[in-house]
């Protein structure tokens, strides 16, 4: 069998990285089938997607196939409404897209992979600043979700999000979890290594956006630090700068000196700060699955996430929940972090069962459920449903 995958979407830095450490599971799993696994023209730019390819080097089953028409001339052929903007002029048995946008009107059987509807639902917390990154964007998704054959949703509540948005039919969408690396599983003993980390503090990592909600937990770590002492905050940030109104949000409130922002880490750096401090705090509006609730969850510390979307799926019982609408609800749930029973051994070792669930290999054999049903199906099935 032949699988063709588009490759593309595995060059983020951070949300590429359940996709990246999937497909390397799903090309082991299935040795007998041959990967072609596509890029566009400029996709050495991706030093994650240039390390992905080199990763899985020794893998024999898997060959490159680079299309000339680049990721740009993609996006302004799908701005302007061309049927066929995104297409892969590869002969494969069943197309998979780690990403949730079409591939072209040929390129069936399609599996595609829907992170989360948060461009669709609340434009204030989108990731897109610009208008046009965000109409396309919104575009794609509902382009993508149309023309599929099989949808793999990373969570539940993404699920019910595309059942409900789109009146997709349910047997069309299967749950496939989010994975992580087994780095994050390996005890370790070395402490972080940076200047500005001290050595009591809280942490939170990840692209900032809005859906992020960094401006309610600055207020509400504020709020909390009138009436008890708290662990210092710092914020690792993947953005090419800090933004602007969060640094003023913490001069206002007097934080310079308790809340710390610093550079994107290199992953063994970040699971040695993870490690050492006293707890995730990550309360989001809107997450596809949050893959830092996992992480943090492997090293054995305590979390702090929403009580919307999809933390209290990932989460299970093994998290401190809050309101992230709710500055003074975040505020109480830092107070509960303190709480002397965290580092118990016992809830440690809870949350490194949780985390546990969330592998790569896991996600490979979901994949590889969706791949076994699509050829059980009689492919005028799909062709049917295609029409």
């Amino acid at each position: 069998m032949k699988i063709a995958v588009y490759c593309e979407p595995l060059g983020v830095k951070t949300s590429g990285n359940p996709g990246r450490g999937m497909l390397k599971s799903l090309i082991q799993l299935r040795s007998d089938d041959d990967f072609l696994l596509v890029v566009r023209r400029d996709y050495e730019r991706s030093k994650e997607l240039v390390n992905f390819l080199a990763d899985i080097a020794d893998l024999p089953n898997w060959k490159l196939r680079v299309e000339e028409r680049s990721r740009r001339i993609s996006n302004l052929l799908a701005l302007l409404r061309i049927k066929n903007y995104g297409i892969l002029k590869v002969s494969a048995d069943i197309y998979i897209n780690t990403d949730c946008t079409a591939l072209g009107t040929n390129n069936h059987p399609l599996v595609i992979t829907v992170a989360d509807l948060s461009v669709l639902k609340q434009r204030k917390v989108a990731s897109y600043k610009s208008s046009i990154s965000y109409f396309l964007r919104r575009f794609l998704i509902a382009d993508g979700i149309k023309r599929a054959d099989e949808i793999i949703a990373i969570s539940d509540a993404t699920k019910y999000d595309i059942i409900s948005t789109f009146e997709t039919l349910e047997e069309k969408i299967q749950v496939v979890y989010n994975g992580i690396g087994q780095q994050w599983f390996v005890p370790t003993a070395a402490q972080p290594n940076h200047p500005k980390i001290p050595t009591d503090y809280w942490i939170w990592w990840g692209h900032i956006s809005s859906r992020k909600n960094l401006v309610n937990l600055i207020k509400g770590y504020h709020l909390a630090s009138r009436k008890i002492g708290l662990p210092k905050l710092i914020l690792i940030f993947g953005n090419t700068a800090f933004p602007g109104e969060l640094m003023q949000l913490i001069s206002e409130l007097r934080l310079e000196d308790n809340i710390i922002p610093i550079r994107y880490m290199s992953t063994d750096e970040l699971i040695s700060a993870v490690t050492s401090s006293k707890g995730l705090l990550f309360p989001s509006f809107i997450e596809g699955f949050g893959l830092p609730v996992i992480e943090a969850m492997a090293r054995g510390v305590p979390v702090l996430t929403s009580s919307v979307s999809s933390m209290p799926e990932i989460a299970g019982n093994e998290a401190i929940l809050c309101d992230p609408y709710d500055v003074s609800d975040i505020a109480s749930g830092l107070e509960k972090m303190l709480s002397p029973g965290s580092f118990s051994e016992v809830c440690i070792e809870r949350r490194k069962k949780r985390a546990n669930i969330f592998t790569y290999e896991k996600v490979a054999n979901g994949y590889n459920n969706v791949i076994e049903k699509i050829f059980k199906h009689k492919q005028s099935g799909y062709q049917a449903r295609k029409k």
